[in-house]
């Protein structure tokens, strides 16, 4: 399918539909239980390591990393409570009452999968849409990572590697906010339908004007 159905604009965004926020309630959640565990992480550690300069990086890197978590799961609970329309960040800014949503390669996505389902429910149709293979291996990945930020009985997953890499994932999606995302508000040339490829090729300046999806 070539991309001729496109989203340009937020009207054409519909309101969440029960699998998709089922979805976002258990990113939400899954969010929320790692910010649990992390700050549990901090406690143990910090506890007794407060002197070094890399164990205050440490302390840095982590506080930033779990201060992103709990924006996402705040902004993914505002929109399954909520039933908010768009991306993460105009959920926050609409469940505080000072934004609208706009078009992004995730509000996008969030629309074209709900556009599915109001046509054919909940079906294989559905879970071949961009949108609910990404909230599902979204989900999955966070109750795995989740997991990793929990083990204790392996020798080289220690306190500072969990807590770095709470960081690390943190930093990865705010450069994905800071790009990709950014790259994708207001275009007019979005379907829902592979849109992450063919928005890495026009960010990267490689690839031609037709993209199939």
């Amino acid at each position: 399918m070539y991309k001729d159905d496109v989203i340009t604009e937020t009207s054409q965004i519909p309101l969440p539909q029960s699998f998709r926020r089922a979805l976002v309630f258990g990113t939400g959640l899954s969010l929320l239980l790692i910010s649990i565990v992390t700050a549990k992480n901090m406690w143990e550690y910090f506890i007794v390591n407060t002197t070094s300069i890399d164990e205050f990086l440490t302390l840095v890197f982590s506080a930033w990393g779990i201060s992103y978590v709990i924006f996402l799961w705040i902004s993914f609970l505002l929109i399954g409570i909520k039933n908010l329309k768009g991306c993460a960040w105009t959920a926050l800014r609409l469940g505080l009452k000072s934004g609208d949503i706009h078009i992004c390669v995730d509000s996008v996505l969030n629309a074209r999968q709900d556009k599915v389902q109001e046509e054919c429910g909940i079906s294989t149709e559905l879970l071949k849409t961009d949108g609910s293979r990404l909230w599902i291996i979204g989900l999955l990945s966070l109750l795995v990572f989740a997991y990793f930020l929990t083990i204790d009985y392996i020798d080289f997953i220690t306190l500072p590697v969990r807590l770095i890499s709470i960081g690390v994932i943190s930093t990865l999606y705010y450069f994905y906010d800071l790009t990709i995302h950014e790259f994708s508000k207001f275009r007019k040339d979005l379907d829902g339908w592979g849109d992450y490829q063919y928005l890495l090729k026009k960010y990267l300046g490689i690839g031609g004007a037709a993209v199939q999806s």
